[in-house]
């Protein structure tokens, strides 16, 4: 089975063709370059949602059926399946938010945002900003946001956490538990990490961009 088929099954086998149940539901969202919704995501979200009603899980082109860019939705009974059975064999990076004053505690889950962290450009809500997600060799983590589409012109806000608050699944700024590949981002010969290339417009789920919204606002080790 190649990764693109095992990202589908991994993926689908989570989204429930069902409304609320006693399990805890949440609203799972995907972005793809591929009408199918079977390829390796450039991000994903998950939204605790205890009435997530969805018909069956569903893949539909962004902006028209003109657009190259693909969103797949649906619930989901678990909001565990963000990560390496998401991107597979790629590099990712997941920002897991919770609610504020919890200190991340349990049972105060809000929603999870994550990029697939290869060196290239993923473009968010409406195109209105874009990052670029990095895992580096120490295990710490790096997420570059920029106005506007193409991660073009200086990063509105760069957030940086630390190898041992990832590692150690610490509750940074009160707000997030950060998580992250085993898998580091591809580096050219000069150990440098790959220039951004341009990614299409993401999906318009507004959980992504309240999450990036709450991720850029956000204070970590940081610099702009």
């Amino acid at each position: 089975m190649n990764s693109v088929r095992a990202v589908s099954l991994a993926f689908l086998a989570l989204l429930l063709p069902l409304s609320a149940s006693a399990q805890s539901l949440y609203a799972a969202y995907s972005t793809h370059a591929e009408s199918t919704c079977r390829d390796i995501p450039s991000q994903a979200a998950f939204v605790a949602k205890a009435d997530c009603s969805v018909a069956s899980p569903s893949c539909s082109a962004v902006g028209g059926a003109a657009s190259s860019v693909f969103s797949q939705s649906g619930c989901a009974t678990d909001a565990a399946l963000r990560d390496a059975a998401l991107f597979v064999d790629q590099p990712w990076v997941r920002f897991d938010v919770y609610k504020p004053g919890a200190s991340c505690a349990a049972g105060s889950f809000v929603s999870s945002i994550a990029f697939r962290a290869d060196g290239r450009c993923v473009t968010t809500d409406s195109a209105a900003s874009s990052v670029i997600a990095s895992v580096y060799a120490n295990r710490s983590v790096s997420v570059v946001t920029y106005d506007g589409a193409s991660c073009g012109g200086k990063p509105v806000k760069t957030n940086v956490v630390a190898a041992a608050d990832v590692q150690g699944k610490s509750c940074v700024g009160g707000l997030f538990i950060v998580s992250a590949s085993q898998k580091t981002t591809p580096t050219n010969s000069k150990g440098e990490s790959l220039a951004p290339a341009a990614w299409a417009p993401s999906c318009t789920a507004l959980a992504l961009a309240a999450a990036l919204n709450l991720l850029t606002a956000a204070s970590f080790s940081s610099s702009s």
